[in-house]
């Protein structure tokens, strides 16, 4: 979770102030400089891999689209996929 979704789930479920949770999250942040530094580094990353999974995800579809079932994509020396051939 990045900072806004803390904030946001304990406003939400243990009704604490805003505020109180940014402030509390600085002075955190403040006193461990390495491991939030990772943390970040870590969000980031996750962010990465959602985008990729969506677009993987959309490269099948894609490819379902292009090549119906029954019929598998054939490859070519370059390394794709972009005929299909029936089976």
């Amino acid at each position: 979770m990045n900072q806004r979704e803390v904030i946001d789930t304990l406003s939400f479920q243990a009704k604490i102030e805003p505020s109180f949770t940014q402030l509390v999250w600085q002075k955190l942040e403040e006193e461990n400089r390495e491991f939030f530094e990772a943390y970040h580094v870590r969000l980031i990353l996750k962010n990465q891999i959602l985008v990729f999974n969506r677009l993987l995800e959309k490269q099948v579809e894609l490819m379902q689209r292009a090549c119906p079932s029954g019929v598998a994509a054939v490859p070519h020396p370059n390394g794709s996929n972009s005929s299909c051939m029936s089976i």
